[in-house]
């Protein structure tokens, strides 16, 4: 009876014991859990402060720079061409070289020549003379209206000489319109004033006479200009 007594006591005491440490166990899994949570906020924190960092660095990053101004692009040049060459229909002794800076302005290159004959009769006999001459000049035009019949104004300076050593010096303002008679060839007329002072040196024994002389007037001319670039 006894021994059945104390195995009895002996199995009480050992479930206690071992109630006891599941406890423990449990309480321990408690603080752990709790240890959890209690760090899982200072992540949080950590991943908010990280979160304002990069927004600061967002902030104080610079602003990208405007983008540049296109440039302005070159007005486009005459409908007929950039280059071009012409010749006065009137007298057929000057070529025009003609450079379109663009829609509205242009610059001219001349190049003048002419040649005269003529013989003369003098005590019944017969003399034959000839002079010829060389001009090189240079001018500016614009463009006025391009509405119907395409009017613009010119200027040109001129210096050239002939083969009495004459030289001469000149300043003319024109006032033309233009016209396009077919792809690339243009038809002009120009009615201007002209200003002209021709100088030269006479050799009279004993002494040199220099002579000059100056004429002011209305020009007309006439001519046409083929554009091949």
């Amino acid at each position: 009876m006894k021994k059945c007594f104390l195995a009895v006591i002996t199995a009480l005491s050992l479930a206690g014991f071992s109630y006891a440490q599941d406890d423990e166990y449990e309480e321990e899994e408690v603080v752990y859990e709790e240890e959890a949570e209690d760090e899982a906020p200072a992540v949080q924190k950590s991943s908010k402060k990280q979160v304002v960092e990069a927004e600061e660095e967002e902030d104080e990053a610079p602003a990208p720079k405007k983008a540049k101004k296109k440039a302005s692009k070159p007005r486009p040049a005459a409908e007929n061409g950039t280059f071009g060459i012409g010749a006065e229909l009137t007298g057929l002794n000057a070529i025009r070289i003609v450079y379109n800076l663009n829609s509205d302005m242009f610059i001219v290159g001349l190049l003048g020549f002419n040649y005269d004959s003529w013989s003369t009769e003098q005590a019944g006999a017969s003399f034959d003379d000839s002079n010829w001459g060389a001009e090189l000049g240079a001018g500016f035009g614009m463009v006025l209206n391009r509405s119907v019949l395409p009017l613009y104004v010119e200027g040109d300076l001129r210096l050239g000489t002939n083969e009495e050593d004459q030289t001469h010096f000149g300043i003319d303002a024109w006032l033309g319109a233009k016209a396009t008679v077919v792809k690339s060839l243009e038809l002009a007329g120009q009615l201007g004033l002209g200003f002209t002072h021709t100088w030269w040196d006479e050799d009279v024994v004993p002494a040199k006479i220099e002579h000059g002389t100056t004429s002011i007037g209305l020009k007309t001319k006439v001519f046409a200009t083929w554009y091949f670039m």
